[in-house]
């Protein structure tokens, strides 16, 4: 719970508050493995935990030696295939969350093939595996199987808008980012939709209508998202890309 917490606070720019629960968290994890060693469970906080303070930037690292965290990337990752190979229940959970560790940390991409069960968590992390490698027909396919799951979850319309963008299908890409902008109820990646829905009609050369959504960018959203920062600093520029 404490983990979840601290993500939320991040997801706010909550960036102390943030800090402070995951040191909760972590000193819970400790206490937890120390009076319960055998507990499997277990190692999916501590091995996450692990590979999240181990993947600390060099710049930081004093800070979080000062506030007593201790994380290793190579034992994460052993406590998270522990857990896969000895913990039927969480055993998807794990492996789940090995894959996307593994493929954003560039340790070894090869892994998402395990992600073979059958499950709509499953078609979302491969598609976004496979987004992250390049592997733009099987993201497209994979988000196609969540498609009815969209309006409940809009990050979904957003995911396939940046696929169809990436396949040059720059109407299909339009009307996947209008769907999220219409039932996205938070702030994040709309500065970004905007901005992507004005680069469609800009590689059609309709400059007319995609300075009319860049200006909708430079008034919507926030900045909250890596996307987010750099739609904001492309809008502001004094022309787009060539």
């Amino acid at each position: 719970m404490s983990l979840h917490y601290a993500f939320v606070q991040l997801n706010f720019n909550n960036t102390v508050t943030a800090g402070w629960t995951i040191r909760k968290a972590y000193k819970l994890t400790e206490k937890a493995s120390q009076d319960n060693p055998e507990y499997i469970p277990l190692l999916k906080s501590a091995g996450f935990l692990n590979i999240v303070i181990g993947s600390v930037p060099k710049k930081y690292e004093w800070l979080v030696s000062l506030v007593g965290l201790e994380g290793s990337i190579e034992q994460g990752l052993n406590q998270l295939d522990h857990l896969v190979q000895n913990d039927p229940t969480l055993a998807a959970e794990g492996t789940a969350l090995l894959a996307l560790i593994n493929v954003y940390l560039n340790l070894n991409a090869e892994l998402k093939h395990k992600l073979s069960f059958d499950s709509n968590l499953s078609s979302l992390i491969n598609a976004l595996i496979s987004s992250k490698i390049g592997e733009n027909d099987t993201a497209i396919r994979e988000l196609s199987r969540l498609e009815l799951l969209a309006r409940a979850y809009p990050v979904i319309s957003y995911l396939t808008g940046e696929a169809k963008l990436r396949a040059q299908e720059y109407d299909k890409a339009r009307k996947y980012y209008f769907d999220f902008l219409k039932s996205n109820k938070g702030e994040a990646n709309v500065k970004d939709t905007y901005f992507k829905i004005a680069l469609t009609f800009h590689l059609n050369q309709k400059q007319d209508s995609a300075n009319y959504y860049l200006a909708k960018g430079r008034n919507s959203g926030s900045e909250k998202t890596a996307a987010d920062r750099h739609a904001a600093k492309v809008i502001s520029s004094s022309k787009l890309p060539n």
